[in-house]
């Protein structure tokens, strides 16, 4: 009777959230007070369960394996708002159960947060469990990483198949602990443009020299960009295919692979799959491009130092185009900031790049450009700081956002009323 009260309550806040224009995770925040329980229940109505989870490209990753697994299966459950801490994950299946708790799915897909991985492994005992890369993020949350691979470790004695990174070194220490297991990995070359948490601390030049090429899925060559299409060649199997991106940046590469891994696991014909791939585009606020009358916003979401690195490596060093960076320490976004100072800014390249910075930390993020000689300016209003930034492109320009989490969430918000915007794509 809980059980059933406890959706039924659910899918009353699911209801009333929509019609409010938010809250993915709360009607699940609600359901799992009622009944906590609920996660555990959901498996028997669920006939394959795949779990995303590490540091960076959760979003991404999870959206190239939805649109690979539509092309096996009907019905996809999936927390495509974002939200992948265990609330958000009940959320998104009360809002696909109907109002007796009948759910008809094939697959049950949810990104999930590293915090939260081993229990809702735990309860949902995967078929296959996807990860990604484990770097500093949060520490004020979840502490040093070394517990954070303990996490991982637990979840994957109870996923039926993981996919790994080996690149990233914490996870290579997994690899002769869990089994049946998927190795994804990549050449020296490309591992170099993107570097594991050890080689951003310069501690692990010698990582390098580590190579993996009995990897189930290899990365071979990343091609390069031409005409919006981002070309890679990557092994599986034994057998090189060429694999086409809409989405721009190297780690989407990594990101790609270990969607291919996995489909693998669900044994999802690899053409199939590659087709599938080709047709993803950016989830929001994950390389999205907004166009505002004829100017263009590209958001580039930054969570961590080595998702800033990335950022400045694959975008803000290309040209010098505006930058409006947005730094909040909200609970979601984590509320120490220190991390800024982590990041290579001295790496970046402005040349007569103008800098706007914002948020509810967006002094800090102007000291830290500071101690690197960057000028910037700081609106603390957001709204003020987003009509400073269009007015700052010219016409028929583009410019960049850096946002952390919340205030890529709030930008967006403002957006809406200059541009049409999904809450999610």
């Amino acid at each position: 009777m809980r059980r059933f009260v406890a959706i039924f309550i659910g899918k009353i806040v699911v209801y009333l959230s929509r019609l409010r224009g938010g809250g993915s995770s709360l009607p699940g925040l609600i359901a799992e007070k009622i009944y906590p329980s609920l996660v555990s229940s959901f498996r028997q109505h669920l006939r394959l369960v795949v779990l995303v989870t590490g540091t960076n490209g959760k979003t991404t990753t999870t959206k190239m394996l939805r649109e690979i697994l539509r092309s096996k299966f009907s019905n996809i459950v999936h927390n495509e708002a974002g939200s992948n801490m265990s609330r958000g994950v009940v959320s998104a299946v009360i809002s696909s159960m109907s109002w007796s708790g009948k759910l008809e799915a094939d697959v049950g897909l949810f990104e999930v947060d590293e915090g939260f991985i081993a229990r809702l492994s735990r309860e949902l005992e995967p078929d296959a469990l996807a990860v990604l890369n484990l770097h500093r993020d949060q520490l004020d949350r979840y502490g040093e990483l070394e517990r954070i691979k303990q996490f991982i470790e637990d979840a994957a004695s109870h996923a039926k198949s993981t996919v790994l990174n080996v690149d990233d070194s914490r996870l290579a220490e997994l690899s002769n602990k869990i089994t049946p297991l998927i190795k994804v990995a990549a050449t020296r070359e490309v591992r170099k443009l993107v570097p594991s948490d050890d080689e951003l601390g310069q501690r692990g030049e010698s990582l390098y020299h580590k190579d993996h090429e009995d990897a189930d899925v290899y990365i071979d060559k990343v091609a390069g960009t031409k005409n919006g299409i981002q070309h890679a060649e990557i092994t599986i199997n034994g057998e090189v295919q060429k694999v086409s991106l809409q989405i721009p940046g190297v780690f989407n590469v990594y990101n790609a692979a270990m969607a291919l891994g996995t489909s693998e696991i669900l044994e999802v014909d690899t053409s199939s799959a590659l087709t599938a791939l080709a047709t993803v585009k950016p989830a929001f606020g994950r390389t999205e491009r907004v166009v505002v009358g004829d100017k263009t916003l590209q958001i580039l979401l930054v969570k961590n130092p080595s998702g800033f690195n990335q950022v400045i490596m694959n975008f803000l060093n290309l040209d010098n185009r505006p930058v409006l960076i947005a730094v909040n320490d909200n609970y979601a976004d984590g509320r120490d900031v220190s991390w800024l100072w982590d990041v290579d800014i001295e790496n970046w390249s402005v040349a007569d790049t103008r800098i706007i910075t914002t948020g509810t930390r967006g002094y800090d993020m102007a000291l830290r450009l500071q101690y690197a000689d960057i000028e910037s300016y700081t609106e603390q209003d957001l709204s003020l700081a987003v009509e400073d930034f269009i007015d700052m492109i010219p016409e028929g320009g583009e410019g960049y956002i850096v946002p952390t989490y919340t205030a890529m969430l709030a930008i967006r918000k403002i957006l809406r009323n200059k541009a049409s915007l999904k809450d999610w794509e």
